[in-house]
This record gives C-alpha cells, structure tokens and sequence, in this order.
C-alpha cells in the first residue's frame, strides 16, 4: 500500500495522466455516455427544462469520470448513426429523449445490450428503463383541485397526440371529469373542455407538454389575441 502510495506521487509529479484508447481497453469502457435526442422541433432546445437536464447529466458522468456526448437523431443520417450505435456498443450507455409514437430506435434499444434508459415514457417499448413524471397522476390531481374550487368549465390543451406525456396527461385530465360526473368534448383539435356546455369561454386551462403552443392557445380560448394583446 505505501509503495502503491509513493508510485501514485511521483505520476503525479511527473504530471502522467493515462492513456485514454489505452485504459478503455483495460477497464472495457469507453470512457462517454450518449444522449440522443429524437426531437425534430429545434426551439425545445431553448427552454429551461432541457439545459437543467444536460447540467444534470452531465454532473453525475463527471463524477464517475465519464464524458457527455450529445447526439441530435433528427435526421435520416443522424438517426442511421444512432441505430449503429446501440448495435455496436460504442459508448458506455445511451440516453434517448423524446420518444414519439411509433418509433423505430425503441425496438433497436430494447434489443441492444448496451445499457440503455429514455427520457419520457415511450408510447411502445422500452420496458421499464426509462424515467418520467406522474404526467397521468398530476394532470388529474390539477383538475381535482379545480374542481373543488366551483370551476366547471376547464379546458385542457392536450399537446402532440405521438407524445406519451400529453396522452397520459389528458388521461388523468378526463378521469378527474369523469368523477366530478362531467365530460370532455374535444373542440378545435388539441383543446379538450370539461362541463357539458357551450364552448365559446372557459373558466380556466390545464397545460400540456409545449409550453409556448400551450399559451397562445390558452391566450387564445380566453379571448385574446397573440402577440397583440398579451
């Protein structure tokens, strides 16, 4: 242990750092870990919730000594590149954001034997690695507390119908009306508006995942218009 001690401070003295091809050949690792994003929206990269994420990633891998890599899967190129990736074990794990509907790169996943986790639900595969909120739980939770308040009519902007959290989200959405002994009726596409009535106003809006489409038309269910009046 001393001799390990003293060989240990001369590398250092000597300002020795290991071989990166060399110490991956030992250890079996390959030193970084993917994130792989599939959304093809690019402004999603501009809100807070997807920096916190990679500060977040990126804060754990620098502690175990491994390297972020990020991969932007949004094109037929890109999306070959990654599909060869999770064939080839080519990093030490692959995180995969923004699953949609049908897609194709979870059934490659769920086959690959590289360790493998989603951020969000996937609406098909994926098994249980993957991370998520209770979308269907807090959606329902929301309009429950709504309710208790006198509030009737509530509409819910549902978000993309390939998105596995606004389906659960306008699941927990219609449970909570359900309950109350109301219903949804679905108006002007993603709008969904509890209470039975007419559907010219509303009392109050539950959000769905995209946050600037979610508030112009919650601006404009109530009336307004964007951006010339809010």
């Amino acid at each position: 242990a001393v001799e390990g001690f003293r060989v240990g401070r001369r590398l250092e003295e000597l300002g020795y750092t290991p071989h990166a091809s060399a110490r991956a050949l030992a250890t079996s690792r390959v030193g970084s870990v993917v994130l792989a994003v599939l959304d093809e929206e690019p402004e999603h990269f501009s809100e807070p919730f997807f920096s916190q994420v990679v500060v977040g990633i990126n804060t754990v891998l620098a502690a175990a000594e491994l390297d972020l890599t990020l991969m932007l899967a949004s094109t037929r190129e890109s999306r070959a590149r990654l599909e060869r990736l999770l064939r080839s074990h080519g990093a030490d794990g692959v995180m995969i954001m923004a699953p949609r509907g049908e897609e194709p790169l979870v059934a490659v996943a769920d086959r690959s034997a590289m360790p493998i986790v989603f951020g969000g639900r996937p609406m098909h595969g994926g098994g249980e690695r993957y991370i998520d909120v209770d979308n269907r739980g807090g959606a329902r939770a929301a309009t429950e507390h709504l309710l208790s308040t006198g509030r009737e009519r509530i509409a819910a902007l549902r978000g993309p119908y390939d998105l596995e959290a606004a389906d659960a989200r306008h699941r927990g959405f219609t449970e909570a009306l359900a309950v109350a002994g109301l219903r949804a009726d679905r108006v002007e596409g993603a709008a969904w508006v509890g209470g039975g009535r007419d559907h010219d106003e509303g009392d109050v809006v539950v959000q769905a995942p995209d946050q600037l489409g979610c508030a112009n038309r919650a601006v404009r269910f109530a009336g307004h218009r964007a951006p010339f009046e809010v």
